[in-house]
């Protein structure tokens, strides 16, 4: 026994686990009057909206001799919604309440070199109906089998720092592919609603890079750093059975790349009694469909982890 327990040792260099969990129970109220003349007419519709979600997850991180990572993780997820109908007499009420989802993520990470790591990932994942989605234009309420989307996503990439950790850089090519996609429709008599129809493919490349312009506490530009992230669409396919005539058409309203680039910078004032430091965020947003920049001042927290 002691003997096992060595050579597991031997190969085992670090294990975390992680696990929790979350709550959130939401209660919302939406009201529609007529409009007369601009001015709010007879109550409509009069609906309060009860929500209830919780969330149980694991994950655990083993760390190998020779710079191997696997990390494995799964959560378990239910929600459900409660429509109450306050204009009808006595008030009606409807609940849906969407099934447990068990989504599994599993991640191999391979350090090259100190700085350097090429990684692979699988995961899944789904997104529930939003209110909005479940309620009709005539303020009916999940009539229609509306089930959450689900996708898988496959990863593989490789991340590191150059130039003395001046340069970092993740650079990663995705296959994703999305399941009941949640769609609109009109019915003939104008009434908006939605389904689940199809499924969705998009194949791309992702690539960020950062580098450090400077970095000097002493100077007026104390910090400033370049970022930037492309993300380039491949391929996106739709496919709406039975409606053959529709599949494998480009998916609407996905650009073919999007740039997105940063810069951050700190600067020193200093006064007679104190000194301080300011920092600004510049964005600039361009995609191939619209080159139109865009500076705009932004918190750096709003476009960057912190």
């Amino acid at each position: 026994m002691d003997i096992r327990a060595a050579e597991i040792s031997s190969i085992l260099k670090t294990q975390i686990a992680n696990f929790g969990a979350e709550a959130q129970k939401g209660f919302f109220n939406t009201s529609d009057y007529g409009n007369k003349l601009g001015v709010a007419d007879s109550l409509q519709s009069d609906d309060n909206i009860n929500m209830w979600q919780y969330i149980l997850f694991a994950q655990l991180d083993v760390k190998f001799q020779g710079g191997w990572t696997i990390t494995g993780g799964a959560s378990l997820n239910r929600s459900s919604l409660e429509f109450i109908n306050l204009v009808s007499r006595p008030s009606s009420t409807t609940k849906r309440t969407f099934d447990n989802k068990l989504p599994p993520h599993l991640a191999i990470l391979k350090k090259i070199t100190n700085d350097i790591s090429i990684y692979g990932s699988v995961a899944r994942g789904f997104s529930t109906p939003t209110v909005a989605e479940m309620l009709r234009s005539d303020h009916l309420f999940g009539n229609s089998p509306l089930q959450p989307e689900d996708g898988m996503d496959y990863e593989v990439g490789a991340k590191g720092s150059l130039l003395h950790n001046k340069l970092s850089f993740d650079l990663n090519v995705f296959f994703f592919d999305l399941k009941n996609t949640i769609v609109q429709r009109i019915d003939t008599s104008g009434v908006f609603y939605y389904v689940n129809a199809g499924t969705t493919k998009q194949n791309g490349v992702e690539t960020y890079a950062s580098y450090q312009l400077t970095d000097n506490p002493h100077q007026f530009i104390s910090s400033a750093k370049a970022q930037i992230i492309i993300l380039n669409n491949m391929r996106k396919i739709s496919q709406f059975p039975p409606f053959s005539s529709r599949s494998f058409n480009k998916l609407n309203a996905v650009g073919p790349a999007v740039l997105l680039a940063a810069t951050f910078y700190s600067m020193l004032f200093v006064v007679p009694t104190r000194s301080y430091a300011a920092g600004e965020t510049v964005g600039v947003w361009l995609t191939t469909s619209d080159f139109h920049s865009a500076l705009t001042p932004q918190k750096q927290c709003d476009l960057w982890p912190c």
